[in-house]
């Protein structure tokens, strides 16, 4: 009885604890660079990213807090995001 209770003690202790379980994904700072140029095909413009991969230029890159992000703006700038929505398109080339 003794034993179960001990066994069932520890299994309540390792689910409250979590664990095993793993912990969120947080994505960590990276240098984009010349070994790390191919990181950057989607963010950069091509003379930047050929500049990158050449080694003359090299960049931090850290990961956005979403609600410093948007804090870092007016009320007004969001409002008017928000009436632009839609009523613009970029073009990709």
């Amino acid at each position: 009885m003794k034993r179960r209770m001990g066994v069932a003690l520890a299994v309540v202790c390792w689910v409250a604890t979590g664990w095993g379980a793993e912990a969120p994904k947080v994505e960590q700072p990276w240098t984009l660079d010349a070994s790390s140029w191919e990181r950057g095909k989607d963010l950069l413009p091509e003379p930047v990213l050929r500049r990158v991969k050449s080694g003359e230029y090299w960049f931090r890159v850290v990961p956005a807090d979403a609600a410093r992000f948007h804090d870092n703006y007016s009320r007004p700038f969001w409002e008017a995001a928000a009436a632009n929505e839609d009523k613009y398109d970029l073009d990709s080339t």
